[in-house]
């Protein structure tokens, strides 16, 4: 409960005053509902004097319909206000919970992201936000409203009897208690649903932007089932659910109702014995009612709190959890973006525990110069390329540029020197220009122009009626792969990095894109660290040095003529691929060449 409102306290001052003033509004439109009973009483009270024989002139019920019409206005008023303010305070809560679980996700690092599933993780968020909003604004409007008028019925009920009040007041603790045993039970069953709802958030996010596939191999029925069956299970937890309503219901009955019962005719007795009269019995028998509400509502608060409270373990637990890859305190500034890349002595595996990726490698990217990394799936080509982006750190030595240690070094200040550029080109929905401004955020359209060309995207672009202004879908839809993979090299192009890192990313252009693709990377290449993750030896031939990778070991190291050379791997890995490699398919799966 700290934590959350800790988490809660962290939106503006103004907000959680206006937030204050909402209160204030429901209590005082709570209040205001329960003059009309008093008033009802005072008119019943005339009524009765005048059937007796009294002379009641009608000015007399003047002030109490004036009450009556005020209190109902108050009533009207207070609840638009409230109604109102609670919708704009609810998405207010929403947005803030949400956004302040998606920066951590965002900034977490990458191997704590790629441990869960994205979509759980936003179901997960999202399902906490909501119930965040939900009980803190329109759950929580409905208590203030509900007490302020039980809270008023029994002072009203203890005025006119303490006995009656006493009561009235047991069958409320005793209602309490009832319900108490049923959300403890509910518990298990929350958790239950929680988890299908996460797993089947999650499929949807997979399945859907990859429809294609889906598609292709005619298995549309087959995941509409699996989301069928979650669904099922989903169901069996609600009617388990359901049943312990039905108990809670069942034990109301003899706990609280029958009690009820007896208060109001133990009410009517008093009357009949003349402890109060007519008017005042009225009043009695409709506060004994009226609080009958409140305890419903106060009931559902107690569940949805509950209900929030379960969910936010999970929501607490991704704020909680704890980044590896950290800024220093004082971090230092890059001192040589164009330096040598050093692995000193560097080892690393993903997990405590587990087998090392690398163990001591020693490995050297020379400044401004072409480097290539060759070598079996799973070797930990992609793992050096991530480690330099400090996306991980390493477990053991150091890995520096122009000496730094980049564990000195603030994060964003060394990406922000960094391209990378991978076989899968990622771009979002939006515009052309407002997909290469992700990399300069105030770049000009000359300057969007010039990556364009370079890029060589304007060929594609030019043919379209907006122009770099074009709506291009979710995930870049409207593009072909090969357009696609332009345009984030012409998005990395626009950001102007002193290290540049290609995972083969002409892999998926046709022969022509490809060729001029190439030479634009060529000349983008020029006075820069390059990396490059090699998927054919034939666009690494000219690179200053080329690493063999093998179960976390440099096997060989020198450039191309070196390594022809030295008739190791290299060499037969460049010959089958040169020659054909239909009957040594397997040793090119092996080494990703294929």
């Amino acid at each position: 409960m700290k934590e959350i409102r800790n988490i809660l306290l962290q939106i503006p001052k103004f907000k959680r005053r206006f937030a204050m003033f909402v209160v204030a509004v429901i209590i005082a439109q709570g209040v205001a509902i329960q003059l009309i009973p008093l008033v009802d009483r005072e008119i019943t009270s005339l009524v009765e004097k005048a059937i007796k024989g009294e002379v009641i002139p009608v000015s007399s019920f003047y002030p109490y319909a004036l009450i009556v019409a005020l209190a109902y206005l108050v009533f009207r008023i207070f609840n638009r206000i409230s109604y109102t303010l609670t919708s704009i305070l609810r998405e207010e809560v929403w947005n803030h919970t949400f956004r302040t679980g998606f920066a951590k996700v965002l900034f977490h690092d990458l191997e704590y992201i790629t441990a869960d599933r994205s979509g759980g993780l936003l179901s997960k968020l999202e399902r906490a936000s909501t119930s965040f909003a939900n009980l803190f604004t329109e759950s929580a409007a409905a208590l203030f409203r509900n007490l302020s008028k039980a809270f008023a019925s029994l002072i009203i009920i203890f005025s006119i009897s303490w006995e009656i009040g006493l009561g009235v007041l047991g069958t409320m603790i005793t209602y309490y208690i009832v319900y108490w045993f049923r959300f403890k039970l509910d518990i298990p069953y929350a958790e239950k649903r929680d988890k299908f709802a996460d797993d089947e958030f999650s499929r949807v996010w997979e399945v859907i932007p990859q429809s294609k596939i889906s598609k292709i191999f005619t298995n549309e029925k087959k995941e509409i089932k699996n989301i069928a069956w979650i669904g099922d299970e989903i169901i069996k937890i609600i009617k388990k659910r359901e049943l312990l309503w039905s108990y809670a219901n069942i034990a109301e009955y003899p706990l609280v109702t029958i009690p009820t019962i007896v208060i109001k005719l133990w009410a009517a007795w008093m009357a009949i014995n003349g402890r109060f009269g007519i008017p005042t019995f009225v009043l009695l028998y409709s506060m004994i009612s009226i609080v009958q509400e409140p305890m419903w509502v106060i009931n559902w608060f107690m569940w949805e709190m509950q209900d929030t409270f379960n969910r936010a373990k999970k929501y607490l637990k991704i704020l909680r959890s704890k980044e590896k890859v950290l800024d220093p305190v004082k971090p230092e500034r890059i001192a040589n973006p164009f330096g040598d890349i050093k692995f000193e002595q560097v080892s690393f595996s993903y997990s405590q525990g587990q087998k090392n990726v690398f163990k001591k490698i020693n490995l050297n990217f020379s400044g401004k110069q072409f480097t290539a990394l060759v070598g079996k799936s799973g070797a930990g080509k992609s793992t050096i390329t991530n480690m330099i982006c400090r996306f991980f750190d390493v477990s053991e030595g150091k890995i520096t540029i122009s000496g730094q240690d980049i564990r000195k070094l603030a994060k964003k200040d060394l990406r922000s020197h960094i391209g990378f550029v991978t076989q899968e080109s990622f771009v979002f929905s939006g515009t052309v220009a407002e997909n290469l401004r992700y990399a300069k955020v105030d770049a000009t359209d000359d300057e969007i122009m010039t990556a364009i060309k370079k890029a060589y995207a304007w060929e594609f672009i030019k043919n379209f009626k907006k122009g770099i202004q074009t709506e291009i879908g979710e995930r870049g839809i409207k593009l072909s792969g090969g357009q696609r993979q332009r345009l984030s090299i012409a998005r990395t192009i626009l950001k102007n990095p002193s290290i540049l890192i290609l995972d083969e990313a002409t892999n998926s252009l046709d022969s022509e894109s490809e060729m001029a693709v190439q030479q634009a990377l060529e000349n983008f290449m020029k006075d820069r660290t390059v990396i490059v993750v090699a998927h054919r030896l034939s666009t690494v031939q000219n690179a200053d040095k080329i690493y063999l990778i093998d179960d976390g070991q440099v096997q060989e190291e020198g450039n191309h003529q070196e390594l022809l050379k030295k008739n190791g791997v290299y060499k037969m890995l460049y010959e089958i691929q040169s020659g054909g490699f239909e009957k040594n398919r397997k040793i090119m799966q092996e080494y990703e060449l294929l």
